[in-house]
């Protein structure tokens, strides 16, 4: 079975402080499933809310010996926060108005603030992990993990190994002290902030505070009722500032910061004034100082800036083992520290991700390059203000963070109550359904049975019961029990190992009492229908209770439903040739009760089953005869069993007859008075409905996720309890955790797709196994593997070995005793055992004891040879002897030695420069090594290191000689017979070529192959492939969780991946520019870079050449080595930036090696489009779209069966070349734009010019600056060129380009070309002037291009187009057009596909154009008239094929506009300027008379309305129509009359049709819209909505947002806004919606 993603990590965690920070650190740990210590060095959790009246003996802190006290509260100190903006955000710091003696304000004491913190401790009980009174000493890294020294209050040390360390304290103990000059003369008195508790004595004192922040500002306050003065010094202020403040007690003035302090006592402002002043009082804040820590260097405190630290949270180079929480200043510091807190457990549990260590090195490279950009200094660098929302957006939106549902639970059996506590305890609500008066479920005895004894009639009283009187457990009660709820023996109940089901009964009801799960049981209630409500996952349970007298019906909606229940209520019945003339009675077990009914009576149980032994015995004493029919005896079965003189073990029955008689298989016949059936029983679900999604078949409940999750009902439907076989209580209580983490967003399932092929995968290997579907969920010693994969998910530990071994001991004794072993397993007796064989050793201990030693040394060593040379002729094919087994006991030899066998592992050699791949080889090697990972494949571009990658993987498992029997490394690359290739390389590695080895056919020497790795745990690396290779057909037995085998292999395309079917996919990317440039400076080496002071800058500008690909900065940097001039490395950068190919190396190792990767395209035309894109600019991110137009033109894609099936295959083109890591994506997100690495575009140049013969057949210069044309020495051989970004202004001559088919001009600084420029270009098709804006007249030759498909004149000044130029073009595809007065003659190019232009439309031009009967794609702009207009959108041609529609500067105020429902392929529609009163969208023109869609609200519309963009329209009033235009992705608004966007008394039906406005919504911008009130009047799912932007709006008062909206976008929905006026007055529909969204509320 494959693992589910991220199974969760458990982690042994110090935190260090119980304060804020410390207490949330603490909660979020133990949430994720870490087990915490906190270390506290007080007697008492909150920190630095603890207040004393004790201040140090040095008042300004600074002596390093001082008694530190670890208080900086004063007396009077206030929250500078209101309380409901600082409480954690699932505990709110809500006044406590039943006890008095707590603090009601707003903004409370401190003390409130600490008695709210001792509050959450206790609620959480967090106590119990806090080690007061203990300090901690020293905290270092040892071996991956993390040694913390501690010592107690009786200085008693402990020294105690952590896998992880969270630091939670050292911000408030080390003051800072501001610097003034003549500071150390002045002699007045001088004391910190930490130090000040009251005001007493400064009174009547002159005192100056510097600093007005939080501290200083309330300091100040509090020493002016005492004090005679008291002057605030504030950096902050402007020089000349001096300002008394308004304060009752006159006397405190603001002043600028202090220029000096002079001896006479008088401190000097920067603002000229002068004070004799007695105390200087710091309120300078702190700095941060751990004593405690030790990290080798790696973590250093610069300037009151601790670094580096990635996120203020994780050092890079120590993460995710250290850590810490609460760093940052100037925040909403509660609702920070949770935050910072959750990030950190869920990196530690492996939840959450961290970027790589260069990743996060260069987020803090940035970070701090734009904090010096902005002035800041470093000490400011933990201050964070404003930017908090950012920082902790950086967090949130990975945490996933855990969601409570509302869950219903089928049934309160074995299985329902541990899921109900599970789901609890994971903070879910539950309601469990039991349609009995008590807890037990299958466990609780009735003597009731079925009128139908077989229980077949639909239409008979269930009862809900199997349970005979006799039956007892066939497990031990150890190993019965749940986990952490041992099964323990009772006072007054039934004490034996094996109890009797009333014992059970008894345990399972002590269990829910003791976890008070009885509270959430809706007893006597039977569910009748369990059904999907909605599209939303969510659940309708309809039920009926029983309440005294009468049943009350309820119709619930759950967010999940658990089915606990089904199992034991369905008899299943066996087929008996017969039956239905057979005069017996026949019946189920499930009908069983007592064995008296039986009396001198022959009975034929069916089944050999627990209940089958159990009941078969119980009746053998009272019946006359019975005899025991089971399915896999053989034929001939016929045994009395021992100890009975009446019951006999028999064959399957072959058929029964009339006169009562069975007859078996082995040809007995006997008459029969009753047949019962103990074949168990159907998994029933009547009250299910599924729409198909889950089915039972042949008892086979499908499909599911690991026997609890259905595909496509996942998460929010499960199961538990299907599996059989096995011992129930302890796989119940692992499923239901991981249904609970799984709800609650702590566990990820994989992909809906990914669990059907897990499933699929199964299956399959069932049916290969010859496994029936009815035995799908039969597990048995399997379970065990099952719940140690479950047990990983949920992060906690596995299987117990004494468990394992208990239920497996049962196994043996059961089949040996079987009428005993319930008895007889006594553990004295094992004891005793064990006493008598070691008896005889006693008296001779030691010289038993060395002899022993010796002769199993040498038995080992006989056996291992043997054992070798026998695995060996094995391989070979040839069979062990029997006489083996005894040789390998009596160790006798005739050969002593043997050939060596090849080494396990070879080392293979690697290059002695490798740079930056160390996170990538840790992630790489740990994904494969990763529990049910088989497959890994490694792609990338050429030259990009997969092959070192690979060979660092091989190399590894020289670390892990004992992991894996056999590691063959094989080298596949561009072969014709690939399988014999490997078949060879393999069989090399196994000792299999021998001398038949080469007679033998492929099929052969794959089944010899497979015998050997069949009994091997074998490493199978594949270097370099191509296409997918058929391990099958190699003879490699498939790599899966069973065998524990591993395949690797690398290759250039990611399809090669899809195709072999990885367990994990792994793109091998360029190195990043740091590790780049170190690289390339290693392969230069220190002489040379030190030989001149410019090479080392030089070197920078060479190694950017090589764009990060490994291959280029060996090859090039071992090129340069040896270049110590400054010349030499100038040329060397011209000769890379105009024809690389002609650099040393490029031509014989780089670009032959990345060629590969063209060669193996298999299409031509896609070569052809791979070439096309070397036409482009380096590092320039192209236009799909664009492209595939080029293409079109070009002839390279056909247009014969339509312009879209066209482009649609362009985009198949491109994704090819992505997944041949020939094309990049630019982002994922951005889909209409991809780039070229450089040096395979220097690769596609080096191919178009005939490998470097014939250079001037593709002439690509884009962006290198020049202004004139190139020197081309033969125009004739041009087949292609590109001069775009250029600086060219004219362009004269006529060169005689006879076979040039493609020219981009666009984007240069053309003024004019000359007439006979384009002369002697008669297979040109591709013509491309656009944003050149100094072009003013169409070039004169262009009318005599008479091939040309593509013609772009767009964004250029030509107002006019002369007199018959169109008439000429008559094979024109694709035409763009600037705004020109006219376009007269365009009805001439009836070959056009593709028009766009802007230009003032007449009544004529929808005439023209509706000629055109070829066009099909149409982008278009209208001005100032209407009437164009308005025909334009009564015209069924142009407006079905019309993509772009842009209206500007017209009055519609008295029509409106009605755009037509034949717009299906309208993507974006803009309007600017216009005054209009309303947008319909669906209309048609009278003569269509098509009803609108909010007539006929199921009509959606536009289906391919993407983007809506209106601004400075006036009289618009609503924009209804928008909500029948299901893909709009991007709305933007602005400068509107706007009152509501959906109306909704306009969308009439659309509620009610269930239409749900912006599906697809990426974007909503909002901008001056002060009649805004209303955008939808209910919330919204927005499932893809990313960012709201709003400002000027001051009417809206709520946005369409609950607390599930914008969850399925990745980075979560962020709402920007201009005023800080319209957040804070916001309104939200609840309190979850408010905690949610406004911590990502942004100012713009």
């Amino acid at each position: 079975m494959a693992p589910a993603q991220n199974p969760i990590s458990s982690k042994h965690v110090a935190v260090v402080g119980a304060g804020a920070s410390g207490l949330i650190a603490a909660r979020e740990l133990h949430r994720e499933g870490h087990t915490v210590v906190v270390f506290e060095r007080e007697k008492q959790v909150g920190g630095l809310w603890i207040y004393s009246p004790k201040a140090e003996s040095d008042p300004l802190g600074l002596d390093p010996t001082r008694p530190i006290v670890h208080s900086s509260v004063y007396e009077s100190l206030r929250t500078n926060l209101p309380r409901e903006c600082m409480g954690f955000r699932d505990f709110p710091f809500v006044p406590c108005v039943d006890d008095l003696s707590r603090d009601p304000r707003r903004y409370p004491s401190h003390r409130e603030v600490l008695a709210y913190l001792q509050d959450f401790a206790r609620k959480f009980k967090l106590e119990e992990m806090v080690r007061f009174e203990t300090e901690v000493v020293r905290v270092e890294p040892v071996d991956g993990k993390w040694r913390v020294q501690s010592k107690n209050s009786g200085d008693l040390s402990d020294d105690e190994i952590f896998d992880a360390v969270v630091v939670c304290s050292g911000h408030y103990t080390e003051p800072y002290v501001a610097h003034i000059p003549g500071i150390k003369s002045w002699p007045g008195k001088q004391t910190h902030s930490h130090n000040y508790r009251v005001p007493g004595p400064f009174k009547n004192e002159v005192v100056v505070v510097i600093g007005n922040f939080a501290s200083g500002a309330d300091i100040s306050r509090d020493v002016a009722k005492v004090a005679k003065e008291v002057h605030i010094a504030s950096r902050g202020s402007e020089a000349n500032t001096y300002e008394k403040l308004s304060v009752p007690t006159n006397n405190l003035w603001i002043h600028s910061e202090i220029e000096t302090a002079c001896e006479d006592g008088s401190i000097i402002f920067k603002n000229g004034k002068a004070v004799h002043a007695d105390t200087v009082v710091y309120c300078t804040g702190y700095n941060y100082k751990f004593p405690f820590l030790e990290t080798n260097g790696y973590l250093s405190i610069d300037d009151n800036r601790i670094e580096p630290l990635y996120k203020h949270v994780f050092p890079p180079a120590l993460a995710p083992g250290l850590s810490f929480v609460g760093l940052p200043g100037m925040g909403i510091q509660f609702v920070m520290f949770e935050i910072q807190s959750k990030w950190v457990a869920a990196v530690l549990s492996g939840r959450v991700t961290l970027p790589s260590l260069e990743k996060m090195m260069e987020d803090l490279i940035a970070s701090y390059a734009m904090l010096e950009a902005l002035g800041i200094p470093k000490r400011h660098t933990h201050k964070l203000g404003k930017i908090q929302d950012y920082l902790l957006n950086t967090m949130a939106p990975s945490l996933s963070p855990l969601r409570s549902h509302h869950v219903a639970v089928m049934g309160a059996g074995a299985a329902g109550l541990v899921a109900a506590r599970e789901l609890r305890r994971e903070g879910h609500s539950v309601v469990v359904f039991e349609r009995q008066n008590q807890v037990g479920g299958t466990w609780i005895y009735t003597d009731h049975v079925e009128p139908d004894p077989l229980s077949v009639d639909p239409t008979r009283p269930v009862v809900h019961s199997s349970v005979y009187a006799t039956l007892r457990t066939n497990l031990p009660r150890e190993c019965m029990g749940y986990r952490d709820f041992p099964f323990v023996p009772r006072s007054g109940g039934d004490q034996r190992r094996f109890p009797s089901h009333g014992e059970v009964l008894a345990y399972l009801r002590e269990f829910a009492k003791e976890f008070e799960v009885e509270e959430v049981i809706r007893f006597e209630t039977a569910v009748e229908r369990v059904a999907p409500e909605g599209g939303d996952g969510k659940w309708r349970v309809e039920s009926t209770e029983k309440e005294k007298e009468k049943s009350v019906r309820r119709d619930e909606v759950y967010d999940a439903v658990v089915v606990c229940n089904g199992h034991y209520i369905e008899p299943r019945l066996a087929e008996i040739p017969g039956i239905s003339s057979w005069p017996g009675k026949e019946m189920h077990s499930h009908n069983y009760r007592i064995p008296e009914p039986f009396k001198d009576q022959v009975v034929v149980l069916i089944g050999n089953s627990a209940s089958a032994v159990d009941i078969s015995r119980d009746i053998a004493g009272h019946a006359k005869e019975v005899h025991v029919a089971y399915r896999s005896n053989p034929a001939d079965t016929f045994i009395k069993q021992p100890g009975y003189s009446n019951l006999w073990m028999h064959s399957m029955i072959e058929h029964v007859h009339e006169d009562g008689s069975v007859v078996f298989q082995n040809g007995k016949t006997i008459l029969v008075d009753v047949i019962m059936h103990c074949t168990g029983y159907k998994y029933h679900f009547p009250f299910l409905e599924t729409n198909g999604n889950v089915t039972v078949d042949d008892n086979r409940v499908g499909p599911l996720y690991k026997d609890v999750f259905p595909p496509a009902l996942s998460p929010c439907l499960s199961f538990i309890g299907i599996p059989w076989q096995v011992v129930p209580f302890p796989l119940f209580e692992l499923q239901s955790k991981w249904i609970a983490g799984v709800l609650s967003g702590r566990i990820i399932l994989p992909s809906k797709e990914d669990m059907m092929k897990d499933i699929n995968s199964f299956y399959a290997t069932l049916e290969a196994q010859g496994i029936q579907k009815r035995y799908t969920h039969r597990m048995g010693i399997s379970q065990y593997e099952y719940n140690d994969w479950l047990a990983k998910q949920c992060g906690c530990p596995g299987t117990e070995e004494w468990r394992k071994e208990m239920y497996l001991t049962t196994g043996v004794r059961k089949r040996a005793k079987p009428e005993t072993y319930r008895d007889e397993w006594e553990d004295h007796h094992l004891f005793s055992q064990w006493l008598c064989v070691k008896e005889s050793y006693i008296h001779n201990l030691e010289e038993n004891l060395t002899a022993l030693e010796t002769t199993m040394e040498e038995l080992k060593a006989r056996r291992a040879d043997l054992s070798r040379k026998v695995e060996r002729e094995e391989n070979r094919g040839l069979r062990r002897l029997a006489q083996v087994e005894n040789l390998i006991s009596n160790g006798v030899f005739q050969v002593v030695a043997e050939q060596a066998q090849a080494s396990e592992v070879v080392e293979r050699p690697i290059q002695p420069t490798i740079v930056g791949r160390e996170t990538l080889l840790e992630t790489t090697w740990n994904r494969l090594m990763g529990d049910g990972v088989g497959i890994v494949g490694l792609y990338g571009m050429g030259g990009v290191g997969k092959t070192t990658l690979l060979t660092q993987i091989n190399n590894k498992f020289l670390e892990k000689t004992d992991a894996f029997d056999v590691v063959i490394w094989v080298v596949v690359s561009k072969l014709d017979l690939p399988v014999q290739k490997i078949q060879e390389e393999v069989a090399k590695k196994l000792g299999l070529v021998e001398t038949d080895w080469n007679r033998k056919d492929k099929e052969q020497k794959a089944c010899d192959i497979h015998n050997v790795l069949k009994r091997k745990k074998f490493v199978l690396l594949l270097d370099d492939i191509w296409a997918k290779v058929n391990l099958t057909e190699i003879g490699i037995p498939f790599p899966k969780r069973e065998n524990g085998c591993k395949v690797v292999f690398t290759t250039r395309s990611q399809e090669v991946c899809g195709r072999m079917g990885v367990d994990v996919e792994m793109e091998v990317q360029c190195l990043p520019s740091q590790d780049a440039l170190e690289l390339f400076k290693k392969k230069v080496g220190e002489i040379t870079l030190r030989s001149d002071p410019n090479i080392p800058e030089l070197a920078v500008e060479v190694a950017k050449k090589c764009h990060g690909l490994p291959l280029a900065l060996n090859v090039i940097g071992e090129a340069m080595a040896s270049k110590r001039t400054n010349q030499e490395w100038q040329y060397a950068i011209d000769v890379l930036s105009s024809n690389a190919a002609e650099f040393s190396g490029m031509e014989d190792q780089i670009l032959p090696l990345l060629k590969y990767s063209y060669d193996n395209l298999k299409e031509e035309h896609v070569k052809l489009c791979f070439l096309y894109w070397a036409l482009f600019p380096q590092d320039n991110n192209n236009s799909k779209e664009q492209m595939i137009s080029y293409w079109i033109c070009e002839g390279i894609i056909g247009v014969n069966e339509g312009i879209e099936k066209a482009e649609n295959k362009g985009y198949e083109i491109i994704g090819t070349l992505i997944r041949a890591s020939l094309l990049m994506e630019v982002d994922m997100r951005v889909t209409n734009v991809v780039r070229m690495h450089d040096v395979v575009r220097d690769m596609a140049l080096w191919i178009v010019s005939d490998l470097g013969k014939q250079k001037e057949a593709f002439i690509a210069h884009p962006g290198v600056g020049l202004s004139e044309m190139p020197k081309v020495e033969n125009w004739k051989v041009v087949r292609r060129m590109s001069l775009m970004d250029n600086n060219i202004v004219n362009l004269t001559g006529s060169p005689e380009c006879l076979e040039l088919t493609t020219l981009l001009l666009k984007r240069m600084r053309l003024e004019k070309i000359s007439s006979g420029f384009f002369e002697s270009m008669p297979k040109l098709v591709v013509l491309d002037l656009s944003e050149n804006n100094r072009l003013s007249e169409v070039p004169e030759g262009i009318s005599k291009l008479v091939s040309l498909h593509y013609l772009n004149l767009a964004y250029t000044s030509i107002q006019h187009l002369p007199m018959g130029f169109l008439q000429e073009l008559k094979k024109l595809i694709h035409l763009e057009l600037p705004r020109v007065t006219s376009i007269a003659g365009i009805s001439c190019l009836q070959n056009l596909k593709v028009l766009r232009l802007t230009f003032p439309w007449d009544l004529g031009t929808v005439e023209e154009l509706e000629t055109l009967e070829n066009l099909q794609i149409l982008v278009t702009q209208f001005d100032n008239l209407s009437l164009p207009l308005e025909k334009f959108l009564c015209s069924h041609k142009l407006t079905s094929i019309t993509r772009v529609l842009y209206i500007r500067d017209m009055d519609l105020e008295s029509s409106g506009i009605s755009l037509p429902v034949t717009m299906d392929k309208l993507r974006a529609f803009c309007m600017t300027g216009c005054r209009i009163s309303e947008i319909k969208m669906g209309m048609l023109c009278k003569q269509y008379k098509t009803p609108t869609p909010l007539n006929n609200p199921r009509n959606i519309c536009f289906p391919s309305l993407s983007t809506v963009y209106l601004s400075e329209c006036k009289g618009l009033k609503e924009l209804t129509s928008l909500m029948f235009s299901p893909n709009l992705t991007e709305v933007i608004l602005n400068g509107l009359d706007l009152e509501d966007i959906i109306n909704r008394e306009k969308a009439c039906g659309g509620e009610e049709s269930g239409i749900v406005p912006f599906p697809k919504l990426f974007r909503l911008l909002l901008y001056c819209l002060p009649e805004l009130k209303s955008i939808y009047w209910s919330p919204l799912p927005f499932p893809c909505l990313e960012k709201i932007y709003v400002a000027g709006c001051p009417e809206l008062k709520k946005l369409p947002l609950s607390f599930q909206s914008g969850k399925q976008c990745g980075d979560g929905l962020i709402i920007y806004y201009g005023e800080k006026e319209w957040i804070e007055s916001l309104e939200w529909e609840d309190e979850a919606t408010k905690t949610r969204f406004l911590s990502s509320c942004r100012k713009d």
